[in-house]
């Protein structure tokens, strides 16, 4: 693909989005609500069924019952499912398994380790899976045995499952996931690799600095991770090594390792990894910027915003603002001199997220620049900074600007800037609870980008209770990422939040009766 082909499309895809935002300001309704599942529809059909084929399907169904939704003292799905993990049918008794590891039955466990004695390495596999989601401590010594499973796929899951359990973990899982480390195959590895790195500890360094020499490039990238999520420095050298050649897959899990590292030596390294060809790579490479926060690699980063890929450079004003410091805004309002449409808009949108009050005149003269990307982020930029000037402003956008998409996201900013709070993240916060969706929905997106800890709660609820499906959509993937974030930094301690994530229900026919 061309370079005005690439440009064409990051504006076409950008137009997209932002009229996705726009839509909500009119009256969406909600199809979260309209696909909810009844249990009390389900299970007296699921009691009368009598075949594997009539039972599994409705068991599914059930896996879209939020068990928090029950009013107490109706019909219990888990007390019904669970005798349905004792069914003969080895396929209904993992689907029944499945559930009610979905809804943290831990008394599901004695059943699940039954099944993993099962002759189908499907049947095993689904088990294996359940034990994981539950990780229950009580499962270990058969988890263990399964690591030695003739199949492949089942030994894998295994050893992730082994990384699920709940802390303590034992030495003896541990031995057994360095054995593994030995599999023939590579996909056992690399799940061994990944479980060191959630359950091990600093002694495990040695050992998988040892297996970043392993022929497959996708065990040694598991292995790079694992060693960031373990966190000790000593592994720096090694990690460092394997940028600026070889494999994308390799490279990207040594750019993640070196940003949880948490070294800013590494800063030179991954900053000639942001030439790299490979648009993922550049991505991990832009996220262990943000995270090591070193201003140094601020230039390098920027360059990133003439990249054609939409959604990195969607992402750089939100790196650039975790390095943001005040002394640097005279460099970065001299870029807003550039001939690049994409590197104005970045400057821009990163000195709002940064909440430059001081660049606020430059942010209102970009209300004028002639192109309406910029003009959008100025837009953006103004509604976090607020006040009666850029209110005024955002409203004369509204009425005159020639682009329909500026105009509508000028309101909806007007809206923003309105909101009293002191702070980017405050009048985010507040505009969670906004009466217009559209100003709801920014504030999500916003707050997904710059994923600060105090928003977590609020875009859960958010993602729980709005009256709006795109703003729960938009809300959940936030906490997601936010989850899954903390559970890089301590699995254990994240458990119970990452399995809190909302399930869409799925649509069925045929239920009504």
């Amino acid at each position: 693909m061309g370079k005005q082909q690439g440009r064409r499309r990051m504006e076409i895809v950008g137009g997209v989005i932002l009229l996705l935002l726009l839509s909500t300001a009119h009256g969406c309704r909600n199809p979260k609500r309209e696909n909810e599942i009844d249990p009390a529809l389900i299970i007296p059909r699921l009691a009368r069924a009598a075949s594997p084929a009539e039972q599994i399907p409705l068991l599914d169904f059930l896996s879209s019952v939020d068990l928090d939704d029950i009013t107490p003292g109706t019909v219990d799905p888990v007390e019904t499912v669970r005798p349905y993990l004792d069914s003969p049918n080895p396929a209904v008794a993992a689907k029944a398994g499945d559930l009610l590891a979905h809804w943290d039955d831990r008394r599901a466990t004695p059943g699940l380790v039954r099944l993993l004695g099962a002759s189908d390495a499907v049947i095993r596999f689904s088990a294996v899976s359940s034990l994981a989601v539950l990780g229950d401590p009580a499962a270990a010594p058969a988890l263990m045995r399964s690591t030695n499973d003739p199949d492949t796929n089942v030994r894998a899951q295994a050893c992730f499952a082994l990384g699920q359990l709940r802390r303590p973990i034992s030495a003896e899982v541990i031995e057994v996931l360095r054995q593994r480390l030995d599999d023939p195959q590579e996909a056992v590895r690399a799940s061994a690799a990944r479980a060191l790195g959630r359950a091990g500890s600093g002694a495990d360094v040695p050992v998988l600095v040892d297996r970043l020499r392993d022929p497959d490039a996708g065990v040694v990238s598991a292995t790079a991770r694992a060693l960031g999520r373990l966190g000790d420095r000593s592994a720096m050298g090694p990690l460092t090594a394997l940028l600026g050649h070889g494999d994308q897959a390799t490279r990207s899990g040594a750019a993640f390792a070196l940003g949880r590292l948490g070294d800013r030596a590494a800063v030179p390294a991954l900053v000639r990894e942001l030439e790299a060809p490979d648009p993922v790579l550049r991505g991990e490479v832009l996220k262990a910027l943000r995270l090591l926060g070193d201003p140094a690699a601020v230039p390098g980063m920027l360059e990133v915003a003439r990249d054609i890929e939409p959604l990195l450079v969607s992402y750089v004003p939100y790196a650039l603002s975790r390095l943001y410091d005040p002394s640097q805004r005279e460099w970065f309002l001299a870029r807003l001199a550039d001939p690049e449409a994409n590197v104005r808009a970045a400057v821009v949108f990163t000195l709002g997220l940064a909440n430059e009050q001081a660049a606020k005149s430059q942010l209102l003269d970009a209300l004028k620049d002639p192109d309406h990307k910029v003009r959008l982020s100025a837009a953006a930029a103004l509604g976090l900074l607020g006040g009666p000037d850029v209110i005024e402003a955002l409203q004369q956008t509204a009425n005159a600007d020639p682009d329909a998409n500026v105009r509508g996201a000028a309101q909806i900013n007007a809206d923003l800037a309105g909101i009293q709070a002191d702070g980017v993240v405050p009048r985010l916060l507040q505009a969670l609870d906004h009466p217009e969706p559209a100003v709801r929905l920014s504030a999500a997106v916003a707050l997904g980008g710059l994923e600060p800890p105090e928003a977590l709660e609020p875009l859960r609820r958010a993602a729980e209770e709005d009256d709006e499906a795109l703003v729960c959509d938009v809300a959940q993937a936030a906490v997601d990422r936010m989850n899954d974030a903390e559970f890089e930094k301590s699995p254990a301690k994240a458990r119970n939040v990452v399995r809190r994530k909302r399930f869409t229900p799925r649509r069925g026919a045929g239920l009504e009766q």
